[in-house]
């Protein structure tokens, strides 16, 4: 198993266990909405190699995290955005 946490999370409950990727049927994820708690969702999936397709009701959002930006301050997801989009997680 691995362990995920929020970039700059703190708390135990930001802290998660999923199975090592490839090591189950679904290895796919889609997460609904690119806010606060999505984005670095995704990111973190991505992370740990995860198939991702993040989708947001607010196209200036889906623009920029195409374009590997983070539209406010999420300690550590913009690094992350970018590796991801860069492996085409």
């Amino acid at each position: 198993m691995s362990t995920l946490q929020f970039p700059g999370a703190r708390s135990p409950q930001s802290t998660y266990q999923l199975p090592p990727h490839g090591t189950e049927p679904n290895t796919v994820a889609i997460v609904g909405a690119a806010g606060h708690i999505g984005m670095p969702l995704s990111v973190v999936l991505a992370e740990a190699g995860y198939h991702v397709t993040g989708i947001d009701r607010n196209q200036a959002v889906n623009e920029q995290l195409t374009r590997g930006e983070v539209p406010y301050i999420e300690h550590g997801a913009e690094e992350l955005l970018k590796k991801g989009l860069e492996r085409g997680n």
